[in-house]
C-alpha cells in the first residue's frame, strides 16, 4: 500500500507528524517536543491513552497509519483509500474534486455538521476525536481512548460541600495548566455576559496573570455587551467593543472577504461560523491584540455544568431511544428527509450498541454529543482564530475537567447547580462580579425555554422568522447577506430559514460551495 502524506501544518521527523500541544506526566509539551516524547516512550499504547491536550498525531509505517486525535478533534486529519493508495492530509481542499456525498450533504444542512467519521465528500473520512484510528490495506479500525460515558458505580458520592471543594480544586489545577501553556503570551478572552468566559477571566485575574485583553461584539443594545463592559471595568482589564451594525457588513470588501473565508475555512465536517470573523479581523487589522496572542473561548462550560438536562436530555432516557432522540433533537436547521433520517438513526444505533452496556443512558447521549455537535460545530467555530494565525485554548476540554464533570451525579447538574455555585462563591463574589440580574438562566428559564421550543414548532414559518430576527443580537442576518445574495442569484428556491440563522451558511456550503 502506497501512503501519501500531505500534512503541511504538522511538525515531522519523517514518519511521525504532530500538531497542537499536550501535557505528559505534568510537563507541557508542544510541536516538535511531542515527537521526542513519542520516540522515547516504551509502551506507546499506554503513552497515548494518558495524554491530555489538544493535538493530532499521525505515525506512518510501511503498511499502515496510526492516528491519535484528542477528544476536542480541533486539528483535523483526513484520509481517503483509493485502491492501493492511501492519502492522509490536514487540508480538506486536497479532496475538493471528489463528489459530494448525498447523505453527508443533507446532514450538513440539517445538523450543521456531518455525522460520524464521514466528511462532505464521497469516500473521504476524518480521524475522530478521542479515538486511535488505524488505517491499513484491510480497512479502518477505531479504538476509543476517551469516553464521556459513565457507569453508575463510578458516580461521585461525596456531600455537596465536599464536591464543591473538589470542583474548585479541579478549576484551579486546569487554569494553572492553561496559564503554563500560555508561556507569558497575551490571553485574549471573548467576553460575554454568561458564566463560562467570566470564569476564565476570573481565574486569570485570581492568578495575577499580567497580559489580558477582552473583547465583546454585537449590537449596541445587546445584553452581553452591557454586562461584559461592567465586568471588564470592575476587574480593570482592557476591553474592546466591536459594534455589529448593518453598515459594518455592507462594503464590497466584506462581501468578497466573507465568501473567500467560507471557501478557505470550511473543514469538510461542519458549517463555518461567521460570528467572530469581523471582530477578530478588526482587532488584528487595528493591531489591538499582539500577533502571538492566545484566544481562550468559553466552550463548553455550560454543557459540563448540565445545561442540557432540561433543554435537551431527558433524565430517564432509555438506551433503546438514544439514537432516535439524538437525531430528532439535533437536526434543527432543516427537516431531514425520511430516508436520510432512517440511515442516520441506524448509524447511531450501532454507535450506542458499541458503548458499554453498563453505562448510564444519559451519559451515552452526552458522549455522543461531545463527539458530534460540541466538537464539530461548537468548538469548530473557533477555527476563525486558527485561520487568522492565533493559538487557541479550550480549558473546559481539559481531561481533569471532563473526568470530574462526567462523574457528577445528575441531581447536581440540573440547572448547573454545582457549577454555578462554585463559580459564584469561589471566583465571582471575591472579585465583585456577581450581579442581581444575570444572563445565566434559572431553572424556570430552562423550563420556559422548553415550552417555547414546543410552541415554536407549530407556529407559521413567517412568525418563527420574526422571532429569530428579534433575537439576532450579533446581526447575523447582515453578516450572512453575501451568502444569501449568492444563493438567490443562483436559485429561485431559496427562502430565509425559520429555524436558525446558522442554516444559511450550512445551506450555502452544502449546495453552492
Amino acid at each position: 500500500m502506497e501512503i501519501k502524506t500531505i500534512l503541511s501544518s504538522f511538525e515531522t521527523n519523517g514518519n511521525i507528524f504532530v500538531k497542537g500541544y499536550l501535557f505528559h506526566n505534568g510537563e507541557y509539551v508542544e510541536q516538535k517536543e511531542i515527537i521526542s516524547h513519542i520516540e522515547q516512550s516504551v509502551n506507546k499504547e499506554k503513552f497515548f491513552e494518558q495524554l491530555d491536550g489538544s493535538f493530532s498525531i499521525v505515525i506512518t509505517y510501511p503498511d499502515k497509519v496510526d492516528c491519535y486525535v484528542s477528544f476536542d478533534q480541533f486539528n483535523s486529519v483526513y484520509f481517503q483509500r483509493k485502491n492501493d493508495l492511501l492519502i492522509i492530509s490536514d487540508r480538506i481542499s486536497v479532496f475538493r474534486e471528489c463528489e459530494k456525498d448525498k447523505q453527508s450533504t443533507e446532514e450538513l444542512k440539517s445538523f450543521g455538521f456531518v455525522l460520524g467519521s464521514k466528511t462532505l465528500y464521497n469516500e473521504v473520512f476524518h480521524a475522530c476525536g478521542g479515538y486511535h484510528t488505524v488505517i491499513d490495506k484491510e480497512g479502518v479500525k477505531k479504538k476509543k481512548i476517551f469516553t464521556y460515558a459513565i457507569k453508575k458505580q463510578q458516580l461521585l458520592s461525596s456531600s455537596f460541600q465536599v464536591l464543591k471543594a473538589e470542583c474548585k480544586s479541579v478549576f484551579e489545577r486546569v487554569f494553572d495548566k492553561m496559564i503554563t501553556s500560555l508561556n507569558g503570551r497575551t490571553a485574549i478572552v471573548p467576553l460575554s455576559g454568561g458564566y463560562d468566559s467570566r470564569l476564565i477571566l476570573a481565574a486569570l485575574i485570581k492568578n495575577k496573570y499580567p497580559n489580558i485583553i477582552t473583547f465583546t461584539y454585537g449590537k449596541p443594545d445587546c445584553a452581553d455587551v452591557k454586562i461584559a463592559k461592567i465586568i471588564a471595568k470592575a476587574l480593570g482589564v482592557e476591553w474592546h467593543y466591536i459594534e455589529y451594525s448593518d453598515g459594518c457588513f455592507e462594503s464590497e470588501l466584506w462581501k468578497k472577504n466573507v465568501l473567500t473565508y467560507v471557501k478557505q475555512n470550511f473543514n469538510g465536517i461542519a458549517s463555518v461560523h461567521l460570528h467572530e470573523v469581523y471582530a477578530i479581523s478588526h482587532l488584528k487589522e487595528k493591531r489591538l491584540i499582539p500577533e502571538d496572542s492566545v484566544i481562550i473561548p468559553g466552550h463548553s462550560g455550560d454543557f459540563l455544568g448540565g445545561s442540557q438536562f432540561i433543554k435537551v436530555i431527558p433524565r430517564r432516557i432509555k438506551r433503546k431511544n438514544i439514537a432516535k432522540y439524538y437525531i430528532e433533537n439535533k437536526s434543527n436547521l432543516t427537516k431531514l428527509k425520511s430516508q436520510i433520517k432512517r440511515k442516520a438513526i441506524s448509524e447511531f444505533e450501532k454507535k450506542v450498541r458499541q458503548s458499554d452496556k453498563d453505562c448510564l443512558p444519559y451519559s451515552i447521549f452526552e458522549d455522543i454529543d461531545c463527539e458530534e455537535k460540541l466538537t464539530k460545530f461548537t468548538l469548530g467555530s473557533s477555527h476563525v482564530f486558527d485561520f487568522l494565525d492565533y493559538s487557541v485554548r479550550f480549558p473546559f476540554w481539559d481531561k481533569l475537567m471532563l473526568d470530574f464533570f462526567k462523574k457528577l451525579p445528575i441531581e447536581l447538574k440540573l440547572n448547573k447547580l454545582l457549577y454555578d455555585s462554585v463559580c459564584e462563591e469561589y471566583f465571582f463574589k471575591p472579585l465583585g462580579i456577581v450581579f442581581e440580574k444575570e444572563l445565566n438562566p434559572t431553572l424556570f428559564d430552562y423550563q420556559l425555554y422548553s415550552v417555547k421550543e414546543l410552541i415554536k414548532k407549530i407556529l407559521p414559518c413567517f412568525i418563527r422568522r420574526k422571532l429569530i430576527l428579534k433575537n439576532d443580537t450579533v446581526n447575523y442576518l447582515a453578516i450572512t447577506k453575501p451568502l444569501v445574495e449568492h444563493m438567490q442569484k443562483n436559485t429561485k428556491q431559496f427562502k430565509y430559514p425559520c429555524t436558525e440563522l446558522n442554516a444559511i451558511a450550512a445551506r450555502y456550503i452544502a449546495d453552492f460551495l
